[in-house]
């Protein structure tokens, strides 16, 4: 099952970059608290409500089949399945 990391990596190398850890001198996880938004950018706030985004569809029932958020479509999509299993299958019962 794909993983959040890319947007989670994403919103670290942001933070680093920000004024809230490079002038400010506080840790990334600080900048993440609300009291900190007029150092961080908005590029930031986006990267940070695209990784929620992300984790939050790994748990959402309506989207666990689907995979997360940003998952590849083509990976996730089960194996065919032939006529003779369907067939072989329906006879056992």
């Amino acid at each position: 099952m794909p993983s959040c990391k890319a947007f989670f990596d994403d919103l670290v190398s942001c933070l680093l970059e920000s004024d809230c850890v490079l002038v400010q001198r506080h840790s990334v996880k600080e900048c993440l608290l609300k009291e900190y938004d007029d150092s961080v950018p908005r590029k930031c706030r986006l990267a940070q409500q695209i990784y929620l985004d992300c984790k939050h569809s790994t748990v959402d029932p309506r989207k666990r089949m689907r995979g997360p958020y940003g998952a590849n479509v083509a990976s996730s999509k089960p194996a065919p399945v032939g006529n003779d299993q369907l067939g072989a299958e329906a006879a056992s019962q």
